[in-house]
């Protein structure tokens, strides 16, 4: 991504602006998280993801999100470093599904209510 970064960047105003409307959303639906597999939802939220890059993200009502990445460690780092949006940027070398599952227990959501956004599977 190189110097192209800034070029696609979007404002921390920007991103409370979004949160506050996703997390109003969330709030009348009754959501504690959102689980996210999609794309341009993921990026919308987050900044990372795109360019041949797959990522999920795990979006909760009142706390901050979590991204991952597929592949490598050093995708996790880069995308961590090319956006300021979120700080906790992981790899992944499994399915979205068990890393969803890893993250509810670690934050005791278990008995939580989540949404899911996905164009496709959750394997």
């Amino acid at each position: 991504m190189g110097d192209l970064d800034e070029d696609f960047k979007f404002s921390l105003t920007e991103r409370e602006r979004r949160y506050a409307a996703v997390r109003g959303a969330m709030a009348r639906e009754r959501l504690d998280a959102l689980i996210l597999t999609s794309g341009p939802d993921v990026r919308y939220l987050s900044q990372i993801g795109g360019f041949g890059c797959q990522a999920a993200l795990f979006f909760s009502l009142d706390g901050a999100a979590l991204g991952w990445v597929q592949g490598e460690p050093a995708a996790a780092l880069e995308w961590k470093e090319t956006q300021d949006w979120i700080t906790d940027v992981r790899p992944s070398e499994s399915h979205w599904s068990e890393n969803f599952c890893a993250i509810i227990e670690e934050k005791d959501l278990t008995e939580a209510r989540f949404g899911v956004v996905s164009a496709g599977s959750l394997s």
